[in-house]
């Protein structure tokens, strides 16, 4: 029987690299989550309030505008508790974190991100580590 540690080690592909363990089996290339979470009135900021519901649909329309070919995935989120840098998005398998506003950050987050890889040229929607 495999311990929890042993268990971590086979799911943890940061963990595995030099373990033997095949990291590069992902299913998608680049998996976004766009947090949605929608607080009451008058408690804490949440990013469903702060545009990213409207955020989503376009992330998704303009993905299939473009036909974007690959296995990418962007799908809503329950709450990634970043709320006050928000409407917050995290992907994976890097787990970097973006705050897109606008239509614009949209546009620049699918032309040099999805599409590319530029990221000197989306820095300024990369929220940084000590944020």
């Amino acid at each position: 029987m495999e311990t929890d540690c042993e268990i971590v080690l086979k799911l943890d592909p940061i963990k595995n690299k030099n373990r033997g363990f095949d990291s590069m089996t992902n299913f998608y290339t680049k998996h976004v989550f766009v947090c949605e979470n929608v607080r009451a009135e008058g408690e804490r900021v949440s990013c469903g309030r702060s545009g990213s519901i409207q955020l989503l649909a376009s992330l998704k329309k303009k993905m299939k505008d473009l036909s974007i070919e690959g296995k990418v995935r962007i799908q809503r989120a329950g709450c990634l508790d970043r709320c006050e840098l928000g409407p917050v998005q995290v992907s994976y398998p890097e787990g970097r974190w973006f705050s897109l506003k606008t239509e614009e950050d949209v546009d620049i987050f699918l032309k040099y991100y999805i599409q590319s890889e530029q990221i000197q040229k989306i820095e300024h929607l990369i929220i940084k580590e000590n944020q």
